[in-house]
């Protein structure tokens, strides 16, 4: 499932991005040093974790690697609730405990563009990230918690959901799918 998270650095150029969030941009410098490229740029695309410069030629990624990496199951129990399952046979990657990504997406957004290079235009936006949690490991392979608030309304909502081993950011599974309104919260 593709997310999208709007960075703020190209905020200056007159128009606020009502979706970014410094976080987001300082996600992708981190993202730009653990791979040591020189340079964060928007649009910027990473498919599990990596840099893809192919999705303007529509130039496939690669899909399966062969790697024995696991199942992912997230499920929403009760409004505002879930529970998460991640089971491997891989081998653990050292010692460093797995995190657990939670994130809301919006979808059929829109924004009117008043300034800057897009000025007049209307864009729309689908699978931005308007709500984010990281959550630890409660014990191997299980987490459960309260849903991410979203910052701003939507039409229609998304979870997306990824493991990933320690402090990194690249993501072992994932997972995701579109979110009734009433499960959004309590």
């Amino acid at each position: 499932m593709p997310v999208a998270f709007h960075v703020d650095y190209w905020n200056y150029l007159g128009w606020q991005d009502r979706f970014a969030q410094p976080a987001f941009s300082q996600r992708q410098r981190r993202y730009a040093r653990e791979y040591g490229e020189p340079t964060v740029y928007t649009p910027g695309l990473r498919w599990n974790g990596s840099e893809w410069r192919g999705w303007r030629s529509v130039m496939a990624p690669v899909v399966n690697t062969g790697q024995e990496v696991g199942v992912l199951r997230l499920l929403i129990n009760a409004p505002g609730q879930f529970e998460a399952q991640f089971h491997t046979t891989a081998a653990p990657r050292g010692r460093q405990s797995r995190t657990l990504t939670v994130a809301i997406l919006g979808m059929d957004l829109v924004s009117n563009v008043a300034r800057g290079e897009n000025r007049g235009r209307l864009l729309r936006h689908d699978f931005v990230v308007l709500g984010m949690h990281r959550f630890a490991e409660q014990k191997q392979g299980s987490w459960s918690g309260q849903l991410p608030r979203p910052h701003q309304a939507s039409s229609q909502y998304a979870v997306v959901a990824w493991v990933t081993q320690g402090n990194r950011l690249t993501p072992l599974q994932a997972t995701g799918g579109y979110l009734y309104r009433h499960l959004l919260t309590k």
